[in-house]
């Protein structure tokens, strides 16, 4: 009678730990508010039309090249043109699985790395010219919606993002000592009010941790981000590294526009 009482008990607290599991890890996230226009589509849909960029856009020395690329995708440019001052929230089905979300989202990253790639060329082209002003202001406002283009995105939209801000910095960066100081307050005007803080790497693994449940239920799902979350750990130390080399190096050329 006592090892059945024991067992009985047993169970029922195997059973409460698993109801405290799925209540405290498996809530479901709250609806997010696309804005319109949002800045991630126009990203998207621009990048998709952008042909024939040179391999070598960001260091090509090459202005006729250069810019009969640009005159070949003037079109997608100007949809670009003060993009940095939309909101934007990166586009996907929240209800959907972690496997059915990359899927869609691959490719968008794709698109939207195209449009930063077409505005760097921009901004190379006002160097290769002279015109350094031109230049820094181009790779400024190109910093400013990279800095927001992965936002409520998954880990890896950010990692794209980080990549782009550190080239449009590096870049912009090269041209400062180039400037008048009433240059760089234009640059100031679009950059300085920017608040580049390191990304918030917990609320973005709860993110792609709400989709894994999605995917393989709330249970098994809870069960797999345990058993693999050792093995994620280097990755999310590496980016966390990045990350705050980002801010860093945007601290830094922030500086440098004032001074």
């Amino acid at each position: 009678m006592k090892k059945g009482c024991f067992a009985v008990a047993l169970l029922l607290l195997v059973a409460s730990v698993l109801v405290l599991t799925f209540a405290l890890e498996s809530h479901t996230p709250a609806p997010i508010a696309l804005p319109t226009p949002n800045a991630y589509d126009v990203l998207v849909k621009t990048g998709s039309l952008v042909t024939d960029i040179p391999d070598d856009y960001a260091e090509t020395q090459d202005a006729a090249r250069l810019r009969s690329f640009i005159e070949a995708n003037s079109e997608a440019l100007d949809s670009l043109d003060n993009i940095h001052q939309l909101d934007c929230v990166v586009a996907y089905d929240r209800n959907a699985g972690l496997d059915a979300v990359m899927t869609t989202s691959l490719p968008n990253m794709g698109f939207v790395r195209q449009s930063m790639r077409l505005l760097l060329a921009h901004g190379r082209l006002a160097e290769l010219e002279g015109d350094h002003a031109e230049a820094a202001k181009r790779y400024a406002k190109m910093f400013a919606i990279a800095t927001k283009s992965a936002n409520r995105g998954l880990l890896v939209d950010h990692l794209q993002s980080i990549g782009v801000e550190r080239q449009a910095l590096t870049h912009l960066d090269s041209t400062l000592d180039k400037l008048s100081a009433e240059e760089k307050l234009e640059v100031l005007a679009i950059i300085g009010t920017i608040n580049r803080r390191p990304c918030n790497l917990d609320s973005i693994v709860i993110t792609e941790h709400n989709l894994a449940r999605n995917q393989h239920g709330r249970l098994m799902g809870t069960w797999i981000i345990r058993s693999t979350k050792d093995n994620q750990q280097p990755a999310l130390d590496q980016f966390k590294q990045s990350d705050e080399s980002v801010v860093r190096l945007f601290q830094m050329v922030r500086e440098s526009v004032k001074n």
